[in-house]
């Protein structure tokens, strides 16, 4: 399955994150975001080839618009299969966020698609791709659902604090 990947007519730069990266997602996690993490936690997501990681760049000024963590890997089994095969990859969209002054202009929406787009191309085997959202969160759970993610259980207190929805989106079955 291909998707496709655009951004808005102000053409800012998206591009694959790399470590170099690490400072400016964690500044904008920590402004934007009640879950915060330490530095290493950034690291696991440059380490890893499973991962596909993106930023959203202003491209006058460098600076960062937004950006996803995402990674792949984890194997599926049919419960009817007891000999261990792989039956499918699973994503899993970690974190997503754009500056609140970039909203509604399609950044989140062309992070999300460079993520399906890679995972996809990389892992013809992926079934789907998961994330969690507050239960609070209005807008981005209706961001996803305009994504094509569904809800599919409610975690108790997943954010601690919060109870946190299971989104998926089926790529196949």
């Amino acid at each position: 399955m291909k998707v496709v990947t655009s951004l808005p007519k102000e053409q800012p730069v998206l591009r694959r994150a790399g470590p170099m990266d690490i400072v400016a997602i964690d500044k904008c996690n920590r402004e934007l975001l009640p879950e915060n993490y330490p530095l290493s936690f950034y690291r696991e997501f440059f380490d890893s080839p499973s991962c596909a990681n993106f930023v959203v760049l202003d491209k006058t000024t460098g600076n960062l618009i937004g950006y996803v963590l995402s990674k792949a890997g984890v194997r599926l089994r049919t419960k009817d299969d007891k000999s261990g095969s792989v039956s499918g990859i699973e994503g899993h969209i970690y974190s997503l966020a754009v500056h609140s002054n970039h909203r509604r202009k399609g950044y989140a929406r062309a992070l999300m698609n460079a993520v399906e787009n890679d995972l996809c191309q990389r892992y013809p085997a992926l079934v789907f791709i998961s994330l969690h959202v507050r239960d609070s969160n209005m807008s981005a759970r209706q961001f996803y659902r305009s994504c094509n993610y569904v809800r599919v259980q409610i975690v108790k207190n997943y954010y601690g604090d919060e109870h946190g929805v299971l989104m998926k989106k089926i790529f196949r079955r």
